[in-house]
């Protein structure tokens, strides 16, 4: 396309190379139009494996282009000189998909990546060159998927690309994306592994033929080194439909960064270089990678000896949050994962081929029916990490435009035997019921209904029962359709995932005893439970199929507690132990309250407060945390396992104090007023909806304030605000979105407007005129004041994690009435897919 030279920029004193189009070629539109254009592309491109573009223009009639020097050599010039080592083919292979990655992030697909168009410089980095070819696509928003909109004009038909190197579509002349790109690398990569073409013929037709019908060539090249991680990766980069390929450079850059890829048939040692180069990656990989690895390597311990002959199959790969997985007909697993914090989205996966492909719907999975109809979740808010509610929706197994929108407040849902209608836990003001059909009560309590799935015969529902909302202990219950329930299990400290065996007589799930993680169980009709399976690691049973294999994730938790300064912008990370949930934000912000599960068989939740300054925490007692009094000298703490007992427990010298809810009801949110001396209270019990009052300390009487049907919202954490700093107001709630501002002595009550649906009331705001609303949109967190009086909302501030790998959509944050601090809680969850054969 033109002639380079090497340059002396002497402004800023260094070496550049110029690309220039002589005036001859200048004349040839083509050409011309080429150059052009490849100077637009580069020009829009930030990244160290990208050539870097320094300047544009004309003189004299001639295009030239600006960019930095390269010393170094070709990868084909590389190729030339031998056999690549294993360590470098990994290592350049990684370079080239981040490349790839910036450019697709800008709708750039390259359409001529081959070893002549990647350069190795002196230090080892790669760059990837000549964006003549480059095209620019942009998403439609239609199941067509990429629409060419930009790029080098082209006839429709025209084989763009070098032979050998062209992705099956390009050889077509099909329309491509950016899938081809990552048929090519797949070529680029076969060749450094073995130093020979990955299809090559005795002409250029042979050698598109090759493309179109035939699989590269094993690799048996004496002395190479080869990987089956890497010749997976390799393989399924050139798969011959874009389908089955990676679906972005990133998901192939994560693969290539797994150990796996790294790892060699042959006895070879790694270098020093190599093991400083793996131990300086992201914790966030390796925190991903031990889930997988764990899962996998160190095996379960079965209580049954028959039982050693389990093997796993991993289904996913990237670092994100799984919440529900399902198997689907046609060797397909359907789940729903947040990466990046984002949304939760939909993913199909085969369980033959490993690829996983999105299912362009932003939903979080329910039920899959044996007609591949699926129940979502569209919307969903966590008012708690295990209530997620939203509103439940039909969708076929493909996604897209015809999903149905059925009901609101839906927490759980499953498909019946002939997948005709869905069985829903939902909730209903101040209760969450099991309904089936959709209308038909079966079940009402004031905890909460989780892991809803009909038996194989249909004429039952199991499910699991959770006494106290924002507490994951629970029951396995079951339910027949005419209402009778009954309770199988004893209370578990921990339980989530839940399916029937395929024989109908057992009901297995996943929950935490004392002195072990979750792990997988079964109980019969008659309530006699036993341990399936235990391990190293956390595991959630997500599905059972009709062959018996479990569905399974493996996950690992990291809790993460702060507290920020809103005005420097400063956060100080207070993450003591691995298991930890924040109760309170003491007034002058420099102290939060804290519960820690890291010790097995601790079921009476140990309360600690841990100091803004990040010394070691102070164990000041047991039970649920909750809210400071406004000297800071006390704190708020529910009996776990009696919830209608109330700990005041003091922060520094002092004894513990015991109050008591109503009889036959339990503490749900609890907070101080400014004098120190009432309490405000909201109890709930399991035949009536939630009541708010005052109680006094001394003598522990309650008096009821509101109306009955309006309540402050009940919440163990100290996440809705408790009495005005003038002491002569509440906020409550209808439990249907209202919320009004309540006298404390009694008198009409004035409607607060200006609050969403998603969106959380979390405090005062300086005086009694003012509070805090905070909505978590995906990855970041929106705070804004709203007047009582004015309605006007004002930013106030935007919180967002740094590490947003595996964050779940539920950051939960405390803020002081002053706004001088806060305090957040965010949940990061690495889960894994497996399938689990052969477990008895």
């Amino acid at each position: 396309m033109g002639e380079v030279y090497r340059a002396r920029d002497s402004r800023l004193e260094r070496i550049v190379a110029i690309k220039i189009l002589p005036e001859s070629f200048a004349s040839d539109p083509g050409r011309l139009e080429r150059f052009q254009h490849e100077a637009r592309i580069l020009s829009t491109l930030n990244h160290p494996n990208v050539l870097a573009i320094y300047d544009v223009g004309e003189q004299n009639g001639l295009q030239y282009l600006v960019s930095e020097f390269l010393d170094g050599h070709s990868l084909r010039e590389v190729l030339a000189a031998g056999i690549i080592p294993r360590r470098k083919v990994v290592e350049y292979s990684l370079q080239i998909c981040k490349g790839l990655a910036a450019a697709h992030d800008k709708a750039i697909i390259h359409r001529d990546l081959k070893p002549d168009n990647i350069f190795i410089t002196q230090d080892d980095r790669v760059k990837v060159l000549d964006l003549g070819l480059a095209k620019q696509v942009s998403v439609a928003a239609t199941n067509e998927g990429l629409t060419a909109t930009l790029g080098v004009p082209t006839t429709p038909g025209t084989v763009m690309g070098t032979v050998g190197y062209m992705s099956p579509e390009q050889v077509r002349g099909e329309q491509i994306d950016y899938r081809s790109d990552l048929f090519s690398f797949g070529a680029v990569l076969y060749e450094m592994m073995s130093g020979k073409r990955a299809f090559h013929g005795e002409s250029s037709v042979e050698t598109m033929n090759a493309i179109l019908k035939e699989d590269a060539p094993e690799i048996l090249v004496s002395g190479t080194q080869t990987s089956p991680g890497l010749d997976r990766i390799m393989r399924r980069c050139l798969e011959k439909k874009p389908e089955r390929r990676f679906q972005s450079a990133s998901d192939l850059a994560f693969a290539l960064e797994a150990p796996s890829a790294g790892s060699i048939t042959s006895e070879t040692v790694a270098s020093p270089a190599s093991t400083a180069k793996k131990r300086s990656q992201a914790w966030i990989t390796a925190a991903t990678l031990s889930v997988a690895l764990l899962a996998t390597a160190a095996a379960w311990l079965f209580t049954r000896p028959k039982s050693n002959n389990a093997s796993f199959q991993q289904i996913s790969f990237r670092p994100s949050y799984i919440r529900t997985a399902r198997f689907a007909p046609g060797r397909t697993v359907v789940y729903a994962a947040s990466i990046n914090g984002q949304p939760m989205t939909l993913f199909s996966a085969r369980t033959d081929t490993f690829e996983s492909q999105p299912l362009n719907l932003k939903a979080d999975l329910l039920s899959v029916s044996r007609s591949s109809e699926l129940a979502v979740s569209l919307g969903r808010v966590f008012d708690s990490m295990w209530t997620p509610t939203g509103r439940l929706a039909e969708a076929p197994l493909g996604g897209g435009a015809s999903t149905r929108e059925l009901l609101d407040e839906v927490i759980d849902a499953d498909w019946n035997k002939d997948g005709t209608q869905l069985a829903v836990a939902r909730r209903v003001g101040d209760h969450y019921r099991l309904e089936y059909p959709i209308g038909k009560v079966l079940y009402q309590t004031a905890g909460y209904i989780s892991d809803v799935r009909f038996s194989p015969s249909g004429e039952q529902i199991a499910f699991v029962d959770h006494e106290i909302v924002g507490d994951d202990r629970g029951t396995v219950s079951l339910i027949d359709l005419q209402g009778q329930r009954r309770t199988l299990t004893k209370e578990f400290e921990s339980i989530q995932g839940l399916a029937w065996f395929p024989k109908g007589n057992e009901i297995w799930f996943s929950a935490s005893d004392s002195a072990e993680l979750n792990s997988i169980r079964a109980v019969d009709m008659g309530g006699r439970t036993r341990r399936v399976a235990a391990g190293a690691v956390r595991m959630h049973l997500q599905d059972i199929d009709e062959d018996g294999q479990l569905l399974l994730s493996a996950e690992d938790i990291h809790w993460q507690i702060g507290i920020g300064d809103s005005k420097s912008g400063s956060i100080q990370d207070l993450s003591p132990f691995q298991y930890e949930v924040m109760g309170g934000l003491s007034k002058d912000g420099n102290t939060v309250s804290l519960n820690s599960f890291d010790i097995a068989g601790d079921t009476s939740y140990r309360l600690y407060l841990q100091r803004r300054d990040g010394s070691t925490p102070i164990l000041v007692g047991h039970g649920t945390a909750t809210a400071f009094s406004d000297d800071d000298k006390w704190l708020a703490s529910v009996d776990p396992a009696h919830p209608g007992n109330l700990f005041l427990i003091p922060t520094g010298i002092g004894e513990i104090r015991t109050l008591h809810a109503p009889a036959g009801r339990y503490y749900a949110g609890v907070s101080f007023f400014p004098d120190g001396k009432r309490l405000l209270i909201t109890t709930v019990s399991a035949g009536q909806g939630p009541q708010s009052a005052v109680q006094q300390i001394d003598d522990g009487s309650v008096r009821a304030i509101g109306p009955a049907d309006r309540f402050v919202v009940p919440h163990i954490m100290n996440l809705f605000p408790g009495p005005s700093p003038d002491g002569k107001y509440c906020i409550e709630s209808d439990g249907k979105g209202g919320y009004w501002l309540q006298s404390i002595e009694g008198g009409d009550a004035r409607q607060i407007s200006g609050v969403a649906s998603a969106e959380k009331i979390t405090n005062w705001h300086g005086d009694s005129n003012n509070i805090f609303v905070v909505r978590n949109d995906g990855p970041n967190v929106e705070v804004t004041n709203l007047g009582l009086a004015s309605g006007r909302r004002t930013p106030w501030m935007t919180f967002s994690r740094p590490d947003k790998s595996a964050l779940t959509p539920n950051t939960a944050m405390l803020i002081t009435t002053d706004g001088t601090r806060f305090a957040y809680e965010a949940h990061k969850i690495f889960s894994t897919l497996f399938i689990a054969n052969r477990v008895q």
